[in-house]
Parts: structure tokens; C-alpha cells; sequence
């Protein structure tokens, strides 16, 4: 039978308990008197883990902010681990917070407001350019997840010459995005 010691004092004399039982048990003369030197042993790793695992279970989760700046699976790195309990279970409180747009994203993280985001690298340099002090640490997408939708008549990138063109916000990743589809469009020759 298992039984839950809540203060270390019970813990200790519990330990206690076992090792004389076990030294001056019913079947003392069948059975060799482990020496004393491992019982101790024993009862100081239990009491090492006993408390570390009580100390472990006690302290405060640290509380931190994290910004994310889109509702889409670009997101999964802040969602998956807060919904799996993968923050809390290594002690952080996470309180996710939505920014609309990658440059608002980097604006709020360089404010000081909150200290971490999930925004697109083109955040991170256009708010760098612009004097800002961003570091990136990681990213989860190599590619641009981004098609241009268009009016039926506009069937080639030279057809939307001189047209509009929209994109979330400017600084986000669509506009990034655009951006960077059009100096590959220049340098198209045309069919």
C-alpha cells in the first residue's frame, strides 16, 4: 500500500520505519542485515527525490506573454505547445495574445510589452531597418504560403500592370510576400 507523506518529517521517520523493520523484521535470522551505510543511502536519495519532486510540484509557474500575429497553422509553434500543457509543465504560465499583422506583432515585442512573439522574419528586418533591436531565434517556414487571387481577365503577372493589388497590412507577411513576388515577376520575360 502507497502512502503520501505531506510533511518531511513524516517522510523521514516513514524511512526510518522501513530500514528497522527491515533490520529487525520477523525473518532477521533468515535473511543478511543490509549494511547500514546503503539504508542510509537509500533513505537520503528518497529524501533528495521526495523533495525535489515536492518543491517541483509547489513552485509558482513563471508568467510570460507571447504575441501572435495570425490565426492560421503558421501559428501551431505558440498553439500546439500551450493547448498540449508543454509550457506548464516545464513552469511557465503563457498568456497567448493576438497582434494582427507581423509589424504590429514586432511593434508590441519591441514596446517591451511582451518579451516573445510569433511574427515573420520580414517583421523582424523591417522593424530592425527602420532602428529596432529584434532577434529572431527561430522560424517555421521556408516557403511562401501565399497565392495572388485575381479578377477572371487576369490571367498573367503582366496583366496586373497598373491595378491594385491588397495585402492584410503593411509590414505583414502578405505584403512581404508580394514584395518579394514582384522583383521575381521583373525579372519574368514574358511568353
Amino acid at each position: 500500500m502507497m502512502r503520501y507523506y505531506s510533511s518531511a518529517a513524516t517522510l523521514v521517520s516513514a524511512i526510518q520505519s522501513a530500514v528497522d523493520w527491515y533490520q529487525i523484521g520477523p525473518r532477521m535470522k533468515e535473511r543478511r542485515v543490509l549494511p547500514r551505510m546503503m539504508l542510509r543511502s537509500l533513505a537520503g536519495f528518497t529524501i533528495f527525490f521526495a523533495f525535489s519532486s515536492i518543491a517541483k510540484a509547489q513552485a509558482p509557474l513563471e508568467k510570460m506573454r507571447l504575441a501572435y500575429s495570425a490565426i492560421g497553422g503558421s501559428q501551431a509553434s505558440a498553439w500546439v505547445p500551450y493547448e498540449a500543457g508543454i509550457f506548464r509543465k516545464h513552469g511557465l504560465d503563457v498568456e497567448l495574445l493576438y497582434v494582427g499583422g507581423g509589424g504590429r506583432a514586432a511593434q508590441v515585442v519591441q514596446s517591451g510589452e511582451v518579451p516573445i512573439g510569433v511574427f515573420t522574419g520580414g517583421a523582424v528586418i523591417n522593424s530592425n531597418l527602420a532602428g529596432g533591436d529584434l532577434v529572431m531565434i527561430a522560424s517555421s517556414m521556408n516557403v511562401m504560403t501565399f497565392v495572388v487571387m485575381a479578377r477572371p481577365e487576369i490571367k498573367r503577372t503582366e496583366d496586373l500592370k497598373g491595378k491594385k493589388i491588397g495585402v492584410s497590412r503593411f509590414g505583414s507577411a502578405t505584403d512581404f510576400g508580394l514584395r518579394y513576388a514582384e522583383e521575381k515577376w521583373a525579372g519574368e520575360t514574358p511568353a
